[in-house]
């Protein structure tokens, strides 16, 4: 594969985003938005109806990049790139910037990206058929992995509405009050729930249900190993979970600090973001992180009422301050019901993201060799194309 130097604006059309616009202008529905730090709004009107690739310039996420389709804008400190010329393909363009300090930054405290630096910017690129080759190779994979993603968010969704329909609602219970059949249970599930109310100081809840702290309701593991950055590396076969939602801070070869699986999963409460997990896998974890079980009350239960989908959805504080938190507790029978329903959804759900493990893993080794040359496309591809 034979490679050709070019000067960026002698290919591609780089200009800023709309100044003007900022995500105050965002409205509830629309057009798709990208800001600084990607996808994240809409607004009323598209400027473009056309691929593009945009730029984060700006800030801590400064030199990220996005490939934007269909109708979008981009608004204040973005950089909009669009092709200029037939000897660049945008998505082959797209995936180079994926390379380790690809583009050129200015400042320190502050990063920004400069236009003309852009436009200066000389990038070896091989032949339009191999450069479309490589672009379709690389976003298809990125393709089934967002495609998995939205998947997992749908089939978390349809839980979290269960739940909500039985544990916050009381929709069965109130069915049965009127002498109604309970939509989407079937009759031995229905015969599980009370047909009548009671009085709690969290309001009416079903008879036979109570109101307890979250401490009643769960059993903080030891997790073992206590793991940091400095401790863990970034290769290896257990994961060490962190304290942000992203999950993942380092790996180690040694035990894990414990053995969940799909048949045995455990809630992960990180102290300080607050934030939950559902892990099927063995793992260790930094300080501060709790893996966590129902005391005997199904996990699958307890990792949807810890959402927040239980009457403390402010909740915004950590460890000793959940605990303390009432939360309306079914009986084991209802929550174990509810493990049987919830449990095939999560195991889908698992299967999706080791699924896109894979992929990552694939793509992050294919790309460097595909843009380097390392890697050569068949001839035979060549031709078809």
């Amino acid at each position: 594969m034979t490679f050709r130097e070019v000067q960026i604006q002698e290919v591609l059309d780089v200009q800023w985003g709309d100044t003007k616009t900022t995500k105050s202008s965002y409205v509830d529905d629309g057009y798709l938005a990208y800001s600084a730090t990607g996808p994240d709004g809409f607004l009323p009107k598209f400027d473009y109806d056309c691929d593009g690739v945009v730029l984060s310039a700006i800030g801590a996420n400064c030199g990220s990049t996005f490939f934007a389709t269909d109708k979008w804008s981009c608004i204040k400190n973005t950089i909009r790139i669009l092709p200029r010329s037939a000897d660049i393909d945008l998505k082959y363009f797209y995936f180079m910037t994926k390379s380790p300090n690809f583009w050129p930054l200015r400042g320190s405290a502050q990063p920004f990206i400069s236009q003309t630096d852009i436009r200066e910017m000389v990038i070896k690129i091989p032949d339009l058929a191999t450069q479309k080759i490589i672009g379709e190779i690389i976003y298809g994979i990125d393709l089934s992995i967002e495609k998995n993603r939205q998947i997992s968010e749908t089939l978390e969704e349809i839980a979290q509405t269960v739940f909500k329909s039985w544990f916050i609602d009381f929709d069965p219970v109130i069915a049965k009050m009127v002498g109604e059949k309970p939509v989407g249970i079937n009759d031995a599930t229905a015969t599980l729930f009370p047909d009548s109310m009671e009085d709690s100081e969290l309001g009416p809840i079903p008879k036979g249900w109570e109101v307890v702290t979250i401490g009643d309701v769960l059993v903080k593991q030891k997790p073992g190993k206590l793991y940091d950055q400095k401790t863990s590396s970034q290769s290896g076969l257990i994961p060490v979970l962190d304290q942000g939602r992203s999950g993942v801070v380092g790996y180690h070869n040694e035990a894990p600090g414990y053995f969940a699986t799909p048949e045995n999963p455990v809630v992960v409460f990180a102290n300080h973001t607050c934030s939950l997990r559902f892990i099927a896998y063995p793992f260790s974890v930094i300080q501060n992180v709790f893996p966590i079980l129902g005391n005997d009350l199904s996990v699958y239960w307890l990792y949807f009422a810890l959402q927040g989908k239980q009457k403390f959805d402010s909740y915004k504080g950590h460890w000793p301050d959940l605990v303390i938190k009432p939360v309306v507790r079914p009986t084991q029978i209802v929550s174990k019901a509810f493990e049987n329903l919830a449990s095939p959804l999560m195991k889908l759900i698992w299967n999706l993201e080791k699924e896109n493990q894979g992929l990552v893993q694939l793509r992050d080794s294919l790309l460097p060799r595909l843009i380097s040359g390392e890697l050569q496309i068949p001839e035979e591809m060549l031709v078809a194309s």
